[in-house]
């Protein structure tokens, strides 16, 4: 009678393993996903803050700065006075995903009457998460987006930084 020397793994035990791995991604990719999305609305959030306290100390060392947009749509162009040399390069480039940038809103038009802030654009046609935006929100202000001081305005996340 011939003894089987087993060498390798049988197909069942393959078949099982590759279920496992299975069961375990679709459990895992889900919390991996999340932690991203978190890591990034944490970011904006920091950028947010820092973008919006630098451009507030600008408006009281220039009272008479002009209206306008600056860094409009990620040109470069900024303020006198507003050195982005001390903020992180990152900050301006590509906040969250290569197709964003942040730019400078002072403008009457900006939300309510005479407030200025700092705009979180998509270019490019982009389309930025909802579900992101919601979480931005729902840590700089009240999680809603219509009101507070973070609101969609378009496509576009408005935080403002600055009141007359």
């Amino acid at each position: 009678m011939k003894t089987r020397n087993p060498r390798g793994f049988t197909v069942v035990e393959i078949m099982i393993a590759v279920v496992i791995i299975g069961v375990l991604a679709s459990i895992g990719i889900p919390f991996a996903i999340k932690s991203y999305q978190n890591a990034l609305a944490v970011r904006v959030v920091n950028d947010f803050k820092v973008v919006g306290d630098h451009f507030n100390v600008l408006i009281m060392q220039n009272p008479a700065l002009p209206d306008g947009l600056y860094n409009e749509k990620g040109t470069g162009t900024v303020p006198e006075g507003f050195d982005p040399e001390e903020l992180p390069l990152r900050i301006f480039n590509h906040p969250i995903h290569k197709d964003t940038a942040y730019y400078f809103d002072l403008r009457s038009s900006l939300v309510d009457y005479n407030q200025g802030g700092v705009v979180l654009t998509p270019l490019n046609g982009y389309k930025i998460d909802p579900k992101l935006l919601t979480m931005i929100d729902g840590r700089l202000d009240d999680g809603n987006l219509t009101t507070g001081s973070v609101k969609l305005q378009g496509e576009e996340l408005v935080y403002v930084s600055y009141h007359d």
